[in-house]
């Protein structure tokens, strides 16, 4: 249970922090600026596109992780990030996501003897 005390108790004052800076805010601007999202350019679409997608891809890979293991929720995690920036280059994403999952993997649990959760039905 030690190690549940630490993250629980920042979260909870994450939360309390959060709550009282959207109360100290000026509501009025937070308005205001969410009305200038109507009138964003091109650009600023883009990037708050790339954003969301980000923020998805973090989410799927934080509720796949324990299930699929490290390698495989890695893997597809590098590979939306880099098809996101590198679109047209599928087979090197594919190499440098499954290089960088596995490497990581093998430095993690073999050199430095950090267990990181393993594949299912397959025993590396």
């Amino acid at each position: 249970m030690a190690p549940l005390y630490f993250p629980l108790g920042l979260g909870i004052m994450l939360v309390v922090f959060g709550v009282i800076q959207i109360l100290r805010s000026d509501i009025k601007k937070s308005i205001e600026s969410l009305k200038m999202i109507k009138d964003m350019g091109e650009g600023d679409k883009k990037v708050n596109g790339m954003i969301g997608y980000t923020c998805v891809a973090g989410i799927v890979y934080a509720l796949i992780f324990e299930h699929a293991g490290f390698v495989i929720s890695t893997y597809f995690f590098m590979t939306a990030m880099l098809t996101l920036t590198n679109k047209k280059k599928h087979g090197q994403n594919a190499l440098v996501a499954v290089l960088f999952s596995v490497g990581i993997y093998l430095i993690f649990t073999r050199a430095l003897g950090i267990p990181l959760p393993k594949m299912p039905f397959v025993g590396f």
